[in-house]
């Protein structure tokens, strides 16, 4: 008696449904929890076999479990999932089981009980799987956006600038010609004297390369001031087509995909981490601008090569009449 009403005292503290079965899966003792989860009274319950509580358990997943504890002397279950129909009207439900067998010291003869928690997560599982649902409709809802603003940077831009939306998007590079650069003002002069300096090795034009150097000043400026630092790379390609490939990715925060159509297109408009006049002032300078941009900061790719590359609106017209 003393026995059974600690265990009485015991299983009601718990919040989730717990059980004590006799070894051949008979209800002994019952927690009020389970009684209303299951909707059932003590004397429903009381002396009656587990799977007296509705449904089919016979190779159920709730069946299998219930085997499994009777059958092995030292069974337990830690956080088994099962889900069952118990046809009636609490219906299906997701549950997450705990169990072990347990001596009993009190009684003579020791004899052995299997404890078992039911947690009821039915409505956690449903509403993880809305999560996800959501999770995955919003993603599908931002690829779209991204692919959108791809196509319309390329397009205002006359093919000048690619928004990459993975690192995948980004150009093949040249050889390597410097080491890589720690971005800071003291480090910006020399930089763009290497930028001269290779720029020349490939024979681009000293307009051209005044443009260049310009408008990598412009990004490796803002990567100083507005983006915590970083590091550049300066890049040649050579063969038919020579250019040079400068790469600079800041430590900032990225620029935020509702600033992004304004920073990049609108002439003036600034807001924290972005550029003001400066995208404006590179997209006029230089052949191929890609953009990189998210948590981790943002990579800009400059590219520019001996001559100025035929706008794509005119090369589509000429692929139209010849």
């Amino acid at each position: 008696m003393a026995y059974r009403l600690i265990a009485d005292d015991v299983l009601n503290i718990l919040g989730e449904s717990a059980v004590i079965l006799s070894p051949d899966g008979r209800v002994e003792q019952a927690n009020i929890a389970f009684l209303s989860s299951f909707k059932k009274a003590i004397a429903d319950v009381q002396n009656r076999p587990l799977w007296e509580l509705g449904g089919i358990w016979a190779n159920s997943s709730l069946g299998k479990a219930f085997d499994y504890l009777r059958s092995e002397p030292e069974a337990t279950l830690h956080n088994v999932e099962v889900e069952h129909d118990f046809q009636d009207e609490i219906g299906v439900r997701h549950l997450r089981l705990n169990a072990r067998r347990v001596v009993n010291h009190f009684h003579e003869g020791h004899s052995e009980h299997i404890f078992l928690a039911i947690d009821d997560i039915t409505e956690r599982s449903r509403c993880e799987i809305e999560n996800r649902r959501l999770r995955a409709d919003a993603m599908d809802v931002a690829n779209q956006r991204n692919l959108l603003l791809k196509d319309v940077f390329s397009s205002a831009t006359e093919g000048r600038m690619t928004l990459c939306l993975s690192e995948s998007d980004l150009p093949v590079f040249g050889e390597q010609c410097t080491e890589t650069i720690e971005l800071s003002l003291s480090a910006l002069k020399n930089m763009r004297g290497k930028v001269r300096e290779m720029s020349g090795q490939i024979q681009i034009p000293e307009i051209r390369v005044d443009d260049f150097e310009s408008a990598v000043g412009e990004a490796a400026m803002n990567a100083v001031i507005h983006g915590g630092g970083g590091i550049a790379r300066i890049y040649r390609m050579r063969g038919n087509a020579p250019k040079i490939q400068i790469l600079i990715k800041d430590n900032g925060p990225g620029i935020s995909v509702s600033d992004l159509p304004r920073a990049v297109l609108e002439t003036g408009f600034s807001s924290k981490g972005t550029m003001g006049q400066g995208f404006r002032i590179i997209l006029r300078t230089i052949d191929h601008l890609y953009l990189l941009t998210g948590n981790e900061g943002t990579t800009l790719i400059l590219e520019q090569g001996r001559e100025c590359p035929t706008a794509s609106w005119l090369l589509a017209l000429e692929d139209s009449l010849f």
